[in-house]
């Protein structure tokens, strides 16, 4: 049985705008009340020519950056280091200055609240301009905004975490790097929720 065009163009519509797989297609066509096999989309996206290539021309594009001031914002990142030192684990904190590319490293043996100021108190003895923000994850190392409040208990006034607390002191501004794509994962269809999304979920399990 051929599939009826209109399916198809659908097929080929959602393949090139969300760039999903053919589970998803099969199962976003579902929700416009289409039933098609993701085997059968799997076949058509082939067929248009439409699968991942993995090798491609690196296209090179003029990106238009806004200017920054030195210290006006700072990346602190923090990552597992795969070799020990002296036999023992260790995890490097990074600072880099957004504006000059400036960068400052430090590596502690623990990753936990006492390690991340004692490395900012490091970075503001030698950084040699005034830092007045710093851009961090949602790491509990750094903020109890997205891990801390809801055990608070009172949410609406939570107990500032002892990195907001330095923060203040030093009068610098701590941002969080609030990833767009979040929003968007939380309303994609997962093939380990068997085609549910996790805010559906969320409210099956409520």
């Amino acid at each position: 049985m051929e599939t009826p065009i209109r399916i198809k163009e659908r097929i080929i519509e959602i393949r090139k705008k969300e760039k999903q797989c053919a589970k998803k297609i099969s199962w976003d066509l579902e929700d416009e009340g289409v039933v098609i096999h993701y085997q059968t989309v799997q076949k058509i996206i082939k067929k248009e020519g439409l699968t991942k290539k993995y090798r491609t021309r690196k296209i090179t594009y003029n990106y238009v950056r806004i200017p920054l001031k030195k210290g006006e914002i700072v990346e602190i990142d923090v990552k597992f280091v795969p070799e020990p030192i002296d036999e023992r684990r260790c995890y490097q904190f990074t600072a880099i200055d957004c504006a000059s590319r400036w960068r400052h490293l430090q590596a502690y043996e623990n990753i936990d609240n006492v390690s991340s100021i004692a490395f900012l108190k490091e970075l503001m003895t030698v950084a040699d301009f005034k830092i007045m923000s710093v851009k961090t994850d949602n790491g509990s190392i750094f903020t109890n905004r997205y891990l801390g409040y809801d055990r608070s208990t009172d949410p609406t006034h939570p107990r500032l975490h002892a990195f907001d607390i330095l923060c203040n002191e030093l009068g610098i501004d701590l941002k969080q790097k609030l990833r767009t794509w979040n929003k968007k994962y939380n309303n994609t269809k997962h093939c380990g929720l068997n085609g549910k999304t996790p805010n559906e979920m969320l409210k099956l399990l409520n």
